[in-house]
């Protein structure tokens, strides 16, 4: 009995052990999570970044967890629960790698599928053999954009890209830019550019294009951008090393036209374990004529004419431009990137002018003003750059902090020349400082919020200290002597405080994003010789919302709102004379407004390669230029003014696509109208425009492998501006390009504006001042450039090495 009662007892004890055996294994499998990992790696056995890679559950394919990789290819999934997976990885320009039967459990948690070597995804047309490459174009639901191909790295530098993008004119005169006929801002890596136009003109020029990887079109952009933006932004963001090893690019192009032009540099980059470094030199110098013809009427109240001035100005001028870059990353860990940048631009601009009165019927030999300007620049940039990637899953910190300063000294040596005396009238010399110091820091948080969710926030604060002088000097026996009544000094100080906040959703078929911004404004300015003080203080609010829907994988409709400001530039603002000739100043107006702008863009796009737009903006307080009699002579002051309002009314079509094996075109055709109220001196003016009418196509034919030429047209029809009428214009650029050395060097040839169409005249209508402006310029150019790339990528080896990272990551015109 007591024998039977202990097995009793045993046998109870082993099935209670037996359970909770079973039950622990049960509860282990339920809670047991494993990895698996990798290297993606290119036909050379390179490293290969940020590709996409999912991993789906077997059964049903279902996504169960997707990532991008990171810059040293390596991916890793954690936490994978227990089961049978399948994996894919997804790289543009690469065929698919798909792995089946990945098995997770207890007994083998982890998975290591070592290096997954991806290869370019051809495909065969009629025996031509057609390799997979980033497209050129693509279209995102904020953007558009530019994946830069040989044929734009070719070009001597980042200015003349900009005319070859689709909606991107430069105008020649003042080299200012503009997207789908409005004014932008420049980015360069994600940040604003605070520079005066002609530094900005100056840094383009002087910027190679071989050293750029891509460049953003930012039509509307969202609350996450500064509210200054204005109509768009440019956004160009430069290569970064992602291979191993050291790899450059060495450039150099001569033109000639009326005179010669040289452009040189050396684009270096090295990444290391643990660092990465960025050096680039580049140097432009530029020599052109640029002659302009100006008349003025003088009315009176009653419309009719009392006087007529004329100037024909012919200069010669010259730039050279240096611009030294340099980069510092350091990969601090597998998640967090420290960088560093530094810009010198160094710039000197010469111009030897001649004008002569230009009245009708006037025969007698005329007077002369002679102007020689001489300036100096010296823009520099000093950036640092934090970003944390705290999980795989999108959740991400960074924090910027930027400083720029702004010298440029110019002299303007004048002198009046009577046409009855051997000797100068007059002799004067005008000296002007132009500074500038901008202080800038920003913080950007970015939080998933489940599936294909996610809401960022922001903050930033800047501060600008402007200061300009104009000391004007008049000579005599030899001697400069200081005219303290045409000497005058001004200073502006701005702040401006911002957060911003966005929220946006991926899905299938519809995806939107909305954002708010809150940017407060104080600005003080004081004009030292009236000791007049302008003060400002203002607090904005900046909506933005994006909506994209997808019908299908062909077609997608995408609509745009936004809020935004333009504030007026430094230079704008400043009320001391800038001379052109002796009969036409330049000013600024320390009263300017800040114009509010509204916009609103409808776009269907079809196959990512034909998109259709239609938009709307409206800004009050819009800047308009008109010219008024200068403290009561015939010398006219142009100077910027706000007026009540002005509307925008466009449409663009735009069609980009490889077409086949040997054509790529990327061609579009735009309408615009513009009205415009405002009241200026007594007069009230106000237009319905000019409906305008311009088309482009840029267009790259391949010949062979190695051998391609294109061609690019524009036409720009006649067209208003608020109070300026545009004439018409067209241009022509056609050249060849051939690849040398296993198709690591191009050597292009290309001519602008071969036929010399290009043409510049506007009327401007002030009320009772009229102008006619028509402007000259060397627009015929041929040039020879030629680019060699060099260095190789390390073969990546697969190791542990947590310093290994996946990051990636004001307005002058010329004298």
């Amino acid at each position: 009995m007591l024998m039977q009662y202990s097995l009793r007892t045993t046998i109870s004890s082993v099935a209670v052990l037996l359970f909770l055996a079973i039950s622990l294994s049960i509860s282990a499998q339920n809670t047991f999570s494993g990895t698996i990992k990798g290297r993606v790696l290119d036909e050379h056995k390179a490293t290969l970044p940020f590709a996409s890679i999912f991993l789906k559950l077997e059964n049903d394919s279902v996504i169960y967890k997707s990532q991008i990789g990171a810059e040293n290819g390596d991916f890793s999934f954690t936490q994978v629960k227990a089961g049978k997976y399948l994996l894919e990885i997804k790289v543009m320009g690469y065929g698919d790698f798909k792995k089946s039967g990945l098995m997770m459990s207890q007994n083998s948690p982890l998975t290591d599928l070592g290096m997954i070597q991806l290869f370019p995804n051809s495909k065969v047309l009629t025996g031509v053999t057609i390799t997979g490459r980033i497209p050129l174009f693509e279209r995102r639901a904020d953007k558009m954009i530019i994946n830069l191909d040989q044929n734009l790295q070719s070009s001597p530098s980042m200015m003349e890209v900009m005319n070859k993008l689709p909606g991107v004119q430069v105008n020649p005169v003042d080299d200012q830019i503009s997207l789908n006929g409005r004014g932008v801002q420049i980015y360069i890596d994600g940040k604003a550019t605070p520079l005066s136009s002609d530094a900005l003109a100056g840094l383009l020029k002087g910027m190679s294009p071989s050293g750029i990887q891509k460049i953003e079109l930012i039509a509307n952009p969202s609350a996450k951008y500064d509210a200054a933006g204005g109509a768009g932004i440019i956004n160009i963001i430069r290569k970064r090393n992602y291979k191993g090893g050291l790899n450059g690019n060495v450039f150099a192009n001569i033109g000639q036209g009326t005179y010669g032009k040289q452009v040189g540099g050396l684009n270096l980059n090295y990444k290391g374990d643990g660092f990465n470094v960025l050096l680039n030199t580049n140097y432009n110098y530029n020599k052109y004529n640029f002659d302009t013809k100006v008349m003025t009427d003088f009315f009176d109240q009653n419309g009719f004419l009392t006087a007529q001035t004329g100037s024909d100005i012919k200069s010669v001028r010259s730039t050279r431009i240096y611009t030294p870059t340099l980069g510092l990353d350091f990969y601090l860990s597998k998640k967090t990137t420290l960088s560093f940048t530094t810009v010198q631009n160094i710039q000197r601009f010469h111009k030897d002018a001649r004008s002569s009165p230009l009245i009708a019927d006037q025969t007698e030999e005329k007077d002369l003003f002679l102007n020689l300007v001489k300036a100096k620049t010296l823009n520099s940039s000093y950036s640092m750059h934090f970003l944390r990637q705290i999980d795989t899953l999108g959740k991400e910190l960074t924090a910027d902090l930027d400083f720029y300063n702004y010298d440029n000294q110019t002299g303007n040596d004048n002198t009046s020349l009577s046409a009855q005396e051997e000797v100068s009238a007059l002799k004067s010399f005008l000296d002007q400082g132009r500074k500038y110091k901008v202080y800038a820091a920003k913080i950007d948080y970015t939080q998933p919020l489940g599936s294909k969710r996610r809401i960022e926030l922001g903050l930033k604060t800047s501060f600008v200290r402007s200061d300009n002088e104009n000391r004007f000097f008049i000579t005599q026996t030899g001697l400069q002597i200081l005219d303290p009544s045409q000497s005058d000094r001004f200073k502006y100080t701005e702040m401006i405080n911002a957060i911003y906040t966005t929220f946006s959703k991926d899905g299938t078929h519809f995806s939107y994003q909305i954002g708010l911004r809150g940017e407060h404004t104080l600005g003080k300015g004081l004009l030292f010789e009236t000791s007049e003080h302008n003060n400002r203080r203002y607090f904005q609010l900046f909506p933005s919302l994006y909506f994209d829907y997808k019908f299908n994988e062909k077609h997608s409709l995408n609509l745009n709102l936004n809020k935004n400001i333009n504030r007026p530039t430094y230079e704008n603002l400043n009320p001391l004379i800038r001379i052109l000739d002796a009969n036409n100043f330049l000013q600024g107006n320390p009263e300017l407004k800040p114009g509010i702008v509204y916009n609103a863009a409808l776009t269907y796009n079809l196959k990512n390669a034909f998109f259709a737009t239609v938009a709307y903006g409206y800004t009050k307080n819009d800047f308009t230029s008109f010219s008024r009699k200068f403290e009561n002579t015939e010398i006219t002051s142009t100077k910027p003014e706000n007026n009540k309002y002005t509307q925008y009314f466009s449409s663009h079509v735009a069609y980009n696509k490889q077409v086949n094996s040997w054509w790529y075109t990327s061609t579009g055709i735009n309408y615009n109208q513009r009205t415009y109220k405002s009241v200026f001196d007594g007069y009230e003016l106000q237009s319905s425009g000019i409906p305008g009418f311009g088309a482009s196509s840029y267009d790259a034919f391949s010949v062979t492998k190695k051998f391609s030429f294109l061609v690019l047209l524009r036409y720009t029809g006649k067209f208003q501006e608020r109070n300026l009428i545009y004439d018409p214009s067209f241009t022509f650029t056609a050249g060849v390009s051939q690849k040398l050395f296993k198709n690591k060097g191009t050597l292009a040839l290309n001519v602008t504006d071969i036929f010399e169409t290009y043409k510049s005249r506007y009327t401007q209508n002030s009320g009772a001042i009229n102008q006619v402006w028509e402007n000259k310029l060397e627009t015929r150019i041929g040039r020879l450039s030629f680019s060699y790339n060099f260095g190789g990528a390390i073969k990546s080896r697969a190791t542990k090495n947590a310093a290994e990272e996946e990051s990636q990551r004001t307005k002058s015109a010329e004298n």
